[in-house]
C-alpha cells in the first residue's frame, strides 16, 4: 500500500509528495501481467523520520513482559485508483511493533499499521491510540457473532430497503452489547464454570459473553416504559341490534366434477 506526504509549492498546488510503503525494509517489488513483468522500487516508511514515537510496556495473561514501540507519521495521504478523490482525506499513520520485554526479540513477524482519521486526531496521544486499538472488539469474533446470532449472512430479501434496515438493526444491537460489556456479569452454565474466562480491568467482554449476562442487566431497568399499553375495551353490540346472517354456499367437491367429465367423454 502506497502513501504520500502532503507537499505545498509556490506555483500550482502540488498535493502528493514522496511515496512511502508499509514495509519494514526498502526493496524491489515485482508483478507479472501476462508475459510482462513489472518491477518497482518501494521505499519503506521507516526511512522517513517519524513525527512522534514512544514506548509502552504491557504484560500478557501468562505474565510475559512486552515492549511495544509506537511510531507516528502525520499528515499522510493515500493514492486511489478507483476514481475517488482522496486529496482532502488526511490521516496519521501509526505503527505498533511488539517486542519481548526480556530478550528484545520480535513477538510478531509483521508490524501493525493503524490510520487515525478525523479532525480531532491531534488530541489523541500515541498511548491512547494503542489502548483504543487494543480495546476494540476482535474482528473475527464479531463477524462470527453477527453470522450466528444476528443472522446477518443468512438474511435474504429481494428489497434493498429491508437489507439496509436489517444491517442498521444489527449495528444497533452491537453498539448496545459494546456499551453493556462493562456493566454485565459473567454468566456461565454449571458445566462451564471450570473454564469461566477472567476479564481484566482494561479488557472488554466479547459479544457472546455480554449477551449471556445482558438479560440480568436488562431486568434491572424500569419496566413501565416496556410494558404493554393499556387500552379500553371496544364498544359492544347495542341491545336489540342484529347482524345480517352470512350467506352459506354449497360445498362442491372437485373430484366428483372431474369424474363426471370423464364419464361424459366415454359416452361420446
Amino acid at each position: 500500500m502506497c502513501f504520500a506526504e502532503r507537499k505545498a509549492t509556490s506555483g500550482a498546488p502540488q498535493i502528493y509528495g514522496e511515496d512511502w510503503y508499509l514495509r519494514e525494509a526498502s526493496g524491489e517489488w515485482s508483478l507479472k501481467r501476462k508475459e510482462q513483468t513489472i518491477v518497482k522500487y518501494q521505499r519503506s516508511i521507516y526511512e522517513k523520520e517519524p513525527n512522534e514515537q514512544t514506548v509502552v510496556f504491557a504484560q500478557t495473561r501468562k505474565g510475559r513482559e512486552l515492549r511495544i514501540e509506537i511510531r507516528s507519521w502525520n499528515e499522510m495521504l493515500m493514492h486511489n485508483s478507483d476514481g475517488y478523490s482522496m486529496k482532502e482525506a488526511e490521516f496519521d499513520m501509526v505503527s505498533f511493533r511488539v517486542l519481548d520485554g526480556t530478550t528484545g526479540e520480535r513477538v510478531f513477524t509483521e508490524d501493525v499499521f493503524v490510520s487515525v482519521i478525523g479532525a480531532e486526531r491531534k488530541r489523541l496521544k500515541l498511548k491512547e491510540v494503542y489502548q483504543r486499538f487494543r480495546r476494540r472488539f476482535d474482528l473475527e469474533v464479531t463477524n462470527r457473532f453477527l453470522k450466528q446470532a444476528m443472522f446477518l449472512e443468512a438474511f435474504q430479501t429481494p428489497k434493498k430497503e429491508n437489507i439496509e434496515n436489517w444491517v442498521l438493526t444489527a449495528q444497533t444491537a452491537m453498539w448496545l452489547l459494546y456499551e453493556a460489556a462493562d456493566e454485565v456479569e459473567n454468566v456461565s452454565a454449571k458445566w462451564q464454570k471450570y473454564s469461566e474466562p477472567k476479564i481484566k480491568e482494561e479488557e472488554k467482554r466479547t459479544p457472546s459473553q455480554t449477551k449471556k449476562g445482558a438479560e440480568r442487566l436488562f431486568m434491572t431497568f424500569e419496566k413501565e416504559p416496556y410494558l404493554p399499553k393499556r387500552c379500553e375495551k371496544g364498544v359492544g353490540r347495542k341491545k336489540g341490534e342484529k347482524q345480517v346472517k352470512r350467506v352459506r354456499y354449497e360445498v362442491k367437491k372437485k373430484e366428483k366434477a372431474v369424474k363426471t367429465r370423464k364419464n361424459k367423454e366415454k359416452k361420446d
